[in-house]
């Protein structure tokens, strides 16, 4: 399991906010070598945009396309919808990534604020 924060400039779009984190966790987990990945998140539409086959023909369908280039890259690769209510690990990164001027990533040693919840959920 991987974490990581890092501030998005110039994107007042959740949507394209939540899009581009997700094809930058499926290029984390594809960089350190996994085979199989499993990409939780919150933003349902998104979820199922990467989950389906269907074009895409959104504004978003640049970065859709683009992260459904890199789930092909996997043996494996599990898209999972969390109710946003049930991930305080996005959110507590959330926070984190809202405050960092420059990228961070964690494997397996999380950030202090994170580590609670992952213990607990593992």
């Amino acid at each position: 399991m991987g974490a990581k924060a890092s501030r998005i400039d110039n994107m007042n779009d959740l949507f394209l906010v939540e899009t581009y984190a997700a094809i930058k966790a499926l290029e984390l987990a594809f960089k350190r070598g996994c085979k199989e990945t499993t990409l939780e998140g919150d933003a349902l539409c998104i979820i199922k945009r990467l989950q389906s086959s269907t074009e895409d023909r959104s504004i978003l369908s640049h970065l859709t396309e683009k992260g459904s280039k890199k789930i092909t890259c996997f043996f494996k690769c599990e898209i999972k919808h969390c109710p946003r209510n049930c991930n305080e690990v996005v959110d507590q990164l959330e926070k984190l990534g809202t405050n960092t001027v420059e990228e961070c990533i964690w494997i397996e040693n999380y950030p202090a604020c994170i580590k609670n919840f992952v213990n607990v959920k593992m």
